[in-house]
């Protein structure tokens, strides 16, 4: 139905869908033959789209070419700089030369020029107001007429004639409905509108809705998790928060062993008595201070040997490094 509809259309006659556009030429009857080779000269041998568009072997365009497709099309080489070759006078070469009109120069008009441009709106004389300038009455009216005034509403030019009076309201008068403006952007919804949609954070396909279970979804923000690696093994590019980064406190005031790179672990950590000499000479002590026996004594819940005791032991240390007593001690305080 719509393609008879639609048959009577020149374009659908002259452009059939799936055919070329009938154009009513007499072809000759070879033309239709299957070994028909075409119209137009064959081409020699078949040559790549590269060379058509930059064929080589031609000669280039000489500068009477160039310079009339620089002023048919504005055509120009890469970098050239377009010139249009006005001829302009001599004086135009001048260093000096500026186009545009010439100021005036006040030197004889003892700075009459100045007052005239702060008088612009004044009379002849000073604070006065300009003459009157008669012009058509014409011109005024319609100035009047369709010209927007200050303070008053645009004439339209609608002619009535009625008398109205002067506190005449145009429209219709208000209604008494007492619903306000606060209501309406409130609205007036039931509680079960207002409640959140069933589909809500869960799906309700059947088959693949989420039950609720004690363990929650997803990845946590601090991964607690896992167990955290080492800090000096993390990576400047790990984002990662294990829960033990430092607070806004400790960037805010950090402590004065944050810059050596030691952190509070490295102070409790429990130490062998080969690491605590290497602190003490790393410190400048000679020895060991027998306040650390105290402190391994008190830690561990014993007393630490006497000199010269039985349990007593002196072992040598580096040469010129001095003896540390009670060693033995020490290391089975660390062992317990």
């Amino acid at each position: 139905r719509d393609s008879v509809g639609e048959a009577v259309y020149r374009s659908t006659t002259r452009e059939p869908l799936g055919r070329g556009w009938v154009r009513g030429h007499p072809l000759p009857a070879h033309t239709g033959a299957a070994d028909f080779q075409g119209f137009g000269r064959p081409s020699e041998r078949c040559r790549p789209a590269k060379e058509l568009i930059s064929p080589r072997d031609v000669a280039p365009d000489s500068e009477e070419v160039r310079a009339m497709y620089r002023r048919s099309h504005g055509s120009v080489e890469g970098g050239e700089v377009l010139t249009r070759d006005y001829d302009f006078p001599s004086a135009v070469k001048e260093p000096t030369f500026r186009f545009g009109a010439e100021a005036v120069k006040d030197s004889s008009n003892q700075g009459h020029g100045v007052k005239a441009a702060l008088s612009v709106d004044a009379g002849g004389e000073p604070h006065s107001i300009p003459n009157s300038v008669l012009g058509p009455l014409a011109v005024s009216n319609f100035r009047e007429a369709t010209g927007n005034h200050l303070g008053s509403p645009r004439n339209l030019c609608a002619k009535s004639g009625r008398d109205l009076a002067g506190d005449h309201v145009f429209g219709m008068v208000s209604g008494t409905d007492g619903t306000t403006c606060g209501d309406l952007i409130r609205g007036t919804y039931p509680v079960s509108e207002q409640l959140p949609d069933r589909d809500l954070g869960r799906c309700l396909v059947e088959g693949r809705r989420n039950f609720l279970t004690r363990e929650p979804f997803g990845v946590p923000s601090v991964r607690t998790d896992r167990v955290a690696p080492p800090v000096e093994k993390r990576s400047v590019a790990n984002f990662t928060n294990w829960g033990d980064c430092t607070g806004a406190a400790g960037a805010l005031s950090p402590g004065r062993h944050g810059q050596p790179g030691l952190a509070v672990t490295d102070f409790q950590a429990r130490r062998t008595l080969g690491e605590l000499r290497e602190i003490f000479e790393g410190a400048g002590l000679p020895a060991c201070p027998p306040e650390v026996f105290e402190a391994a004594a008190a830690a561990t819940g014993g007393t630490p040997p006497a000199k010269g005791g039985a349990d007593y032991k002196e072992e040598p240390r580096a040469e010129g490094a001095g003896y540390c007593g009670g060693e033995a001690f020490f290391e089975d305080a660390l062992r317990a």
